[in-house]
C-alpha cells in the first residue's frame, strides 16, 4: 500500500512538472490605470502585475486579437458587457510584466446619470479578467461614467483642487473624465491626494493622475504665466505618483529625547521612517518613527514594491515612484562606500555622518553623498508605464542634539487626453 501511494505521488509530482506554466500559476493583475472610460470614448489602459512578476503575462509580444487568443486574452464577468466595451490588441512589454491596451466604450451605450463611480447602476460597472491558456486572473472593474460638467474656472479662485469640492472626486486609481475645462491663470490647480479607495490598505491618490478631457482645455494667458496644474512634492510628501521621502533622525542629547524625529513622507511608496540614534549616550534607546503611507500594503505600492529598508538609526530611505523599481535604504552606520548604501532605482538612499542623503532618481541619477547612495535612473523615454519620481533619503546627524533634514518626496506624474491644449503648463518638481 505505501509503495503504491509513493508511485502515484511521484507520477503526479512528474506530471505537475510537465504542465505549463500558465497552468500552475495565474496571471497576477495588480493594477489598472486608468479605470474610467465614457461611452464614445477610447481610454489608453496599463494592466500592471506585480513589481517583481517577471514573466506574470508571459512573453513580451502583441496579442492581435485579446477576445478570442488562446494563450492570453481579456473575458468578461457578464458576457453582455463585451457590447459595451471592447479591448484593443494587447502589447505585453517590460518582462512580461505589463499589458497595454486602448479600452472603447460603445457610442451607442446611454450616458449614465453621474461622473461619480461612487453611485452609478450596476449595468456601468464592468469586471473583467486575464486568462492564460485557463488560468485567471482576479476580476478587476472598469467603471462607466458621465465627464464631468465643471464650470468656466477662468474667473474663478476658490475651486483649485481636482478630485475635491466642486472638482468632482478621482476614480479608485486616480483619474477623472471631464467634459472640458477652462482654467484661470491666478493659482496653481492641484490634485487631491485624499484616498480615493477607501477599500483598499493604503492611500490610491498617490497613484499617478489621469485627466481625460472630451473636448479642449484652454487655459488663461496673463503675464506671461499660464494656466498652471502643479503636483509638486510638498516636502517630504509626495506628489501624486511619486514616492515618499525619508523622515529625519536626530542623535540624542544628554538632557533627553529633544527630537525624537518623524514620519516617513506619503508617496506611490512611502518614505522610510526617521528616529532617534542614542549616539553617545547609551541611557537612551535607539527609536524608529513611521513609514510613510504608499499606496498598497505595508507602505509599499499596490502592486507590491517594497517599503524602504531600515538599517542603523541613521537615516531614512527614499520610496521609488517606478511600479517596477526600486526603494532606498537607511544608512548603515559609517560604512558609507559598501554597495548596501546603494540607492534604489528611483529611491535614494542614506549617507555617511554628518551628510546629506541620495536624492531621487528620475531620467537622470539623483543628487548623491557617496558613490553609491544616489537614487538611479531608470523608465523609458515614453514614460510607460505612467511614474512619478522618487524620494530623497533623510541626512545623517553626527553630534548629540543634532537633528538631519528630511528627504525631499518625488514629484507627481500626469497624463493629460484632450483633443487641444491651450495656455496650460505642468509643474512637477520634487522637494529637496
Amino acid at each position: 500500500m505505501k509503495k503504491t501511494f509513493s508511485y502515484f505521488m511521484m507520477a503526479l509530482f512528474v506530471a505537475m512538472l510537465l504542465l505549463p506554466k500558465s497552468i500552475l500559476s495565474a496571471p497576477v493583475v495588480s493594477y489598472i490605470i486608468p479605470d474610467i472610460g465614457s461611452p464614445g470614448m477610447a481610454t489608453y489602459m496599463e494592466i500592471i502585475s506585480a513589481y517583481n512578476g517577471n514573466g506574470n503575462f508571459g512573453q513580451d509580444r502583441k496579442i492581435d486579437n485579446p477576445m478570442t487568443n488562446e494563450q492570453l486574452k481579456i473575458e468578461f464577468k457578464n458576457p453582455a458587457d463585451a457590447n459595451k466595451i471592447t479591448f484593443s490588441p494587447l502589447v505585453i512589454s517590460w518582462n512580461g510584466r505589463m499589458i497595454a491596451t486602448t479600452v472603447f466604450v460603445n457610442p451607442d451605450l446611454e450616458m449614465p446619470e453621474t461622473s461619480d463611480y461612487r453611485d452609478l447602476a450596476n449595468k456601468y460597472v464592468i469586471q473583467f479578467r486575464v486568462n492564460m491558456a485557463g488560468a485567471v486572473s482576479e476580476w478587476q472593474t472598469f467603471y462607466i461614467v458621465k465627464p464631468y460638467q465643471f464650470p468656466d474656472l477662468s474667473d474663478n479662485n476658490t475651486d483649485y483642487t481636482f478630485g475635491e469640492g466642486a472638482l468632482g472626486v478621482r476614480s479608485p486609481r486616480g483619474a477623472m473624465i471631464v467634459e472640458k475645462l477652462s482654467l484661470n491663470n491666478a493659482r496653481h490647480y492641484s490634485v487631491s491626494i485624499k484616498d480615493c479607495d477607501p477599500n483598499t490598505p493604503g492611500n490610491q491618490a498617490y497613484l499617478p493622475f489621469v485627466l481625460m478631457v472630451k473636448e479642449d482645455i484652454i487655459g488663461k494667458k496673463s503675464g506671461g504665466k499660464n494656466s498652471m496644474i502643479d503636483i509638486s512634492a510638498n516636502g517630504k510628501h509626495a506628489g501624486a505618483g511619486g514616492g515618499g521621502g525619508g523622515g529625519y533622525f536626530t542623535d540624542s542629547f544628554i538632557t533627553g529625547f529633544k527630537h525624537p524625529g518623524e514620519d516617513g513622507g506619503d508617496g506611490f511608496v512611502g518614505g522610510g521612517p526617521g528616529g532617534q540614534n542614542k549616539a553617545a549616550f547609551p541611557m537612551w534607546a535607539d527609536s524608529y518613527k513611521n513609514w510613510g503611507e504608499g499606496t498598497g500594503e505595508n507602505n509599499g505600492s499596490l502592486n507590491g514594491v517594497p517599503r524602504p529598508v531600515t538599517a542603523g538609526h541613521e537615516s531614512g530611505g527614499g520610496g521609488t515612484g517606478h511600479p517596477f523599481g526600486f526603494s532606498g535604504k537607511g544608512a548603515f552606520g559609517n560604512n558609507v562606500d559598501a554597495t548596501n548604501n546603494a540607492g534604489g532605482y528611483g529611491g535614494g538612499s542614506g549617507g555617511s555622518q554628518n551628510s546629506i542623503g541620495g536624492g531621487g532618481g528620475y531620467s537622470t541619477n539623483g543628487s548623491q553623498s557617496n558613490k553609491y547612495n544616489a537614487g538611479k535612473a531608470h523608465g523609458n523615454r515614453l514614460g510607460v508605464p505612467i511614474a512619478g519620481g522618487s524620494g530623497g533619503a533623510s541626512g545623517n546627524p553626527n553630534y548629540p542634539g543634532d537633528k538631519s533634514g528630511s528627504g525631499g518626496g518625488g514629484g507627481g506624474a500626469i497624463r493629460i487626453f484632450a483633443k487641444t491644449v491651450k495656455n496650460l503648463s505642468i509643474l512637477a518638481n520634487g522637494s529637496k
